[in-house]
């Protein structure tokens, strides 16, 4: 029995890749749509999806160029 070259092996590597990721790009599409994401009315910093390093860098930025201001709130705008 011959033993498999090196060629070989990257050869099938790579066509599993090019099976294995498109069949997982679609589970995960079938997942998204399956289960949305909620949406919120009025998403502010104050929620609960609070992102503290993102809310120190605004806050430090407006108080750096405007001194004595105080961030109050962030809305996300689309």
């Amino acid at each position: 029995m011959e033993q498999p070259t090196i060629i070989s092996i990257c050869f099938s590597a790579l066509i599993a890749i090019f099976i294995v990721l498109p069949l997982l790009a679609l589970i995960m599409h079938f997942i998204v749509i399956l289960f949305p994401k909620e949406k919120d009315e009025k998403q502010t910093l104050t929620s609960s999806n609070t992102d503290a390093a993102l809310y120190a860098a605004i806050s430090t930025t407006y108080q750096t160029l405007y001194p004595g201001t105080k961030v109050t709130g962030i809305v996300e705008k689309k």
